[in-house]
This record gives structure tokens, sequence and C-alpha cells, in this order.
């Protein structure tokens, strides 16, 4: 499974949010046909048209526990 994640840089932020999964890593085009900047959220992060807030794609095995780096 893949998900996206998102972060604010903000002052009362606490943490990354859930914001989307998928079944398969999804492609360039696919992402971008859903809004994100597809090249950047490929390649480790991107923005999604707000400059404070960022965007992470990341993979889940099957019994892991979700941490952001």
């Amino acid at each position: 499974m893949w998900i996206i994640t998102f972060a604010v840089n903000a002052y009362d932020q606490e943490g990354d949010y859930f914001d989307r999964a998928f079944d398969k890593k999804p492609t360039v085009e696919e992402l971008n046909k859903l809004g994100y900047d597809g090249e950047h959220l490929i390649n480790g992060g991107g923005r999604k048209g707000v400059e404070h807030t960022w965007y992470f794609l990341t993979e889940i095995k099957s019994g892991e526990k979700y941490e952001h780096s």
C-alpha cells in the first residue's frame, strides 16, 4: 500500500496528516490528475498549491507501523 501524508509548517502543527491511500504505487500522471505535483511527490515530497503544506508518498508494507523520517 502507498499513502500520501502531509505536514503543515505552522505554529500549531501536530505532525503528519493522512491524505490518501493507493493499492499500488501511483504514477506521476495519476498524481497530476489528482492535483498533486506528481514529479516532486514521486521524488520525495512536494506541494499541492499551498506554500507551507508539503506532501509525502510513502510505501507501507503489511504489518508495518507508519513512521515518517
